[in-house]
């Protein structure tokens, strides 16, 4: 069986806005199975915890999207905080591709928390493409 390289398609994946083929964050598919990346342009890092307090232990990146968006990266110090690394040493903007993002949905506390419209577990693999 031929993998075709991916191409964009229009899906909706309960994401608090519908994403289009074509704009800084949208959906591709990228093998006749069902898996998908989202793609989104971070425009600058608004505020960070990268290192674990006596009563915390999450470490996260806030960042905002091109489009407005507030994305938030998780890490810890049990499993690391390879995704937070990987960020905070790229020159802004850049253009990241999410794996899974149905993970991506954050919850109730994290919306309300953080403003968030996107929440990246630390599980969940990306890649950084510097060059929009």
């Amino acid at each position: 069986m031929e993998i075709e390289p991916y191409k964009q398609v229009h899906v909706t994946l309960n994401f608090p806005r519908q994403t289009t083929p074509g704009s800084a964050l949208c959906a591709k598919q990228t093998s006749s199975s069902r898996e998908y990346l989202m793609e989104v342009v971070l425009s600058k890092i608004l505020d960070s915890r990268t290192s674990a307090s006596d009563f915390d232990d999450a470490l996260w990146l806030k960042c905002l999207t091109s489009e407005g968006s507030i994305i938030i990266f998780w890490g810890s110090p049990e499993n690391g905080k390879r995704n937070i690394d990987s960020l905070k040493s790229q020159n802004f903007p850049v253009c990241v591709s999410i794996e899974s993002p149905e993970y991506c949905i954050p919850d109730s506390y994290v919306k309300r928390q953080y403003n968030a419209s996107y929440s990246v577990p630390e599980h969940v693999w990306i890649q950084v493409n510097p060059e929009i």
